[in-house]
């Protein structure tokens, strides 16, 4: 009897952590079905190993951040955009940054590629006297414009990040 209870408790336990990871992981889902610019993102953090990246949130995340934080970010409204992703350096230290949103009217993109050029501007206003070796990782930053998205690219390895961004964007 007291293996039919424990077998009843382990199937018990297991069934609710079941329940409660397909629970969380639908809560986790993005809340639009667009998530390009997060499979963007990932797709060219993958064979870089200098970056010091360790944080990514995106357009329609379940907890909001990024749609919260989007007009201060970039100082434009997110209702010019259909997707986008910011993937950046959680202390406070590092520059490294990788943006990227998908404009809903291509006519846009030349004006939305300016309010990213100009967060370049601030990310290097912001490190210039901070730490020089992350001002110079600035400097060498990157922005352009392929189809509807705008992005903008501030690593060690900005170079192959942005050749990987490109080559996916090409296939989409």
């Amino acid at each position: 009897m007291k293996g039919k209870s424990i077998l009843k408790k382990a199937i018990a336990v297991t069934a609710a952590a079941m329940a409660c990871m397909l629970l969380m992981s639908g809560c986790g889902q993005k809340m639009t079905n667009s998530k390009a610019c997060l499979d963007i993102v990932g797709n060219a953090l993958q064979d870089v190993t200098t970056t010091k990246v360790d944080t990514t949130v995106a357009y329609g995340d379940s907890d909001g951040v990024y749609d919260q934080n989007f007009e201060q970010l970039y100082g434009f409204s997110i209702d010019k955009v259909t997707d986008g992703a910011i993937a950046y350096a959680s202390t406070g230290g590092y520059a490294d940054e990788i943006s990227i949103v998908k404009v809903k009217d291509s006519n846009d993109t030349s004006e939305v590629k300016k309010y990213m050029d100009a967060r370049l501007q601030q990310r290097l206003h912001d490190f210039e006297n901070y730490s020089p070796s992350e001002a110079k990782k600035v400097e060498n930053g990157k922005t352009f414009v392929q189809g509807d998205y705008v992005c903008m690219v501030i690593a060690d390895e900005a170079d192959d990040i942005v050749t990987a961004m490109k080559a996916d964007l090409s296939k989409r």
